[in-house]
């Protein structure tokens, strides 16, 4: 830590006890000293927006949001529900919209969200992709509570059991998922309006179910994808979801079904950023206005 402030602050040769190492540097040198190739005056710029720092001009707007930050977990046991495009466009619109300091961890080995960068985001730090594949993520994720205002990490299709806790005996990618959703104020289950992605999800609801009882700070919501509202598919899944887990609501808002968004993903950019006037992108932030509702009722 000590040769990583000198880096920062442009000195050569010279220790620094730790005690005397300032809040600004730490939030800087704790997500895997990142931004340490920063220059001065921009390791200022993100350590001015770091939650916890004290009054300035330049601090997000996290600190009019929320008391402290939050986590977001994108998670669902089935595949191909839009768990990835989800992160992407829900930290798009969160940094572009309302300021924040955004992370997102990709909680799947070799996964998609890894490889993602975000082309049309010109403002520095804004936004940072981790991969999240690791064993040490339970001690990671409050690191990273004190460099940026929103986390969010996208998991792998797996059903962690929850009432197991960690073991040494856990497979990689179920203690990552587990570790994901032991941290979470928030875990979102996106799912498809069709009946086998009920069967599938009404399963882990009630694994969610079970955490929420451990956890009763924790809050849970389902939200559909790829939805065509026009199809009776759609309204006998709206009507068999709402209402159906105490603890679990539908959300209001739903996304529609649409290439444009799997378009603006290969591009690198989130549907706001590559088409902002598209219908779409009105969907992805009217539903991300009601994730940040939900998490500033968590203060």
């Amino acid at each position: 830590i000590g040769r990583a402030k000198s880096a920062i602050k442009g000195q050569t040769d010279t220790k620094v006890p730790i005690s005397q190492i300032q809040c600004v540097d730490i939030y800087i040198i704790v997500p895997f000293c990142r931004d340490l190739a920063y220059h001065r005056g921009q390791a200022n710029q993100v350590a001015n927006r770091a939650p916890g720092c004290g009054a300035n001009e330049d601090l997000s707007m996290q600190a009019k949001l929320f008391r402290s930050s939050k986590v977001i977990v994108i998670a669902n046991p089935k595949g191909g529900v839009g768990k990835t495009t989800s992160t992407v466009n829900l930290g798009s619109i969160i940094a572009r919209k309302y300021g924040c300091r955004v992370c997102l961890i990709d909680g799947e080995k070799d996964g998609s969200l890894s490889n993602f960068q975000f082309f049309g985001n010109n403002e520095p730090g804004a936004i940072d992709v981790f991969s999240g594949f690791s064993s040490d993520l339970q001690k990671q994720i409050p690191l990273y509570r004190h460099a940026y205002d929103v986390i969010i990490v996208d998991t792998a299709g797996v059903t962690p059991d929850v009432g197991a806790g960690f073991s040494s005996s856990m497979v990689g990618q179920e203690k990552v998922a587990l570790a994901a959703v032991a941290n979470a104020d928030l875990l979102l289950i996106p799912m498809n309006p069709s009946p086998i992605d009920i069967r599938k999800t009404e399963q882990y609801v009630n694994t969610v179910e079970r955490l929420m009882v451990m956890r009763p700070q924790l809050r849970a919501a389902i939200m559909l994808n790829e939805v065509k509202k026009t199809e009776r598919l759609t309204t006998m899944s709206i009507e068999e979801l709402t209402g159906r887990w105490e603890h679990v609501p539908l959300l209001p808002e739903t996304i529609r079904d649409t290439t444009i968004v799997k378009q603006a993903f290969g591009a690198g950019l989130a549907i706001d950023e590559y088409e902002p006037n598209h219908p779409a992108a009105e969907d992805y932030r009217a539903l991300t206005d009601r994730v940040i509702a939900v998490l500033q009722d968590l203060d």
